[in-house]
This record gives C-alpha cells, structure tokens and sequence, in this order.
C-alpha cells in the first residue's frame, strides 16, 4: 500500500476541510484544559487577539503561511502584548552565517 505524506495530499486548511468533512468551531469548551488556571484577559487584549485570529484565517485558508508571515501576523503581536520586548527580556537574532565556495 502507497503512503503519500499529508503534507502532499493536502496543502491548505480548506483543502482539509473538504475532503476529511472538518469544520472549525467557535466553542469557548473545545480544548478547555488549556484555559484552566489562567490570569483573566483585558477587554484590550482580548480585541487584540480577535483582530490576529482573524487576521490569521484570512491569510491561511486558501495558500500557505511561510515562516515570515506567521512571525508578522501572530509571533510578534503575541510578544508586543505579553510584553516580552520589554524589560527585562532582551530579544536576540539569530547569527548571521556567509558560505563561500573552496578553491582546490
């Protein structure tokens, strides 16, 4: 029997909805164990978080996200609000690496 990675059958969300019968859901339930034990959200924050999910399915749907646009759309609002470019976190990039080709 072929195996074929799901990564090649299927390469959207919309794509995974079609054809698995999957369809996402707005229940505040689903998954609740990841909720319990945490600090309330300011009405701030919680329209910040709409505006990137939001933001996020728009541009997710139909194409792929590479790993810039997630960073943009979701990493760096996620890291503005929780504050983690403040004191006393320090933001470090990655180092910076140049290939040149040998000469035999």
């Amino acid at each position: 029997m072929t195996q074929t990675a799901i990564s090649k059958a299927m390469t959207t969300i919309a794509q995974a909805e079609q054809r698995l019968g999957l369809s996402r859901t707005e229940d505040e339930q689903f998954f609740l164990e990841w909720q319990v034990g945490l600090p309330e959200l300011s009405q701030v924050d919680r329209s910040e978080l709409q505006t990137m999910r939001r933001r996020y399915l728009y541009h997710c749907t139909e194409d792929h996200l590479l790993e810039g646009a997630v960073t943009l759309l979701l990493a760096s609002p996620l890291l503005t609000i929780s504050r983690f470019y403040d004191p006393p976190f320090r933001m470090k990039a990655e180092t910076s690496v140049q290939l040149s080709p040998m000469k035999f």
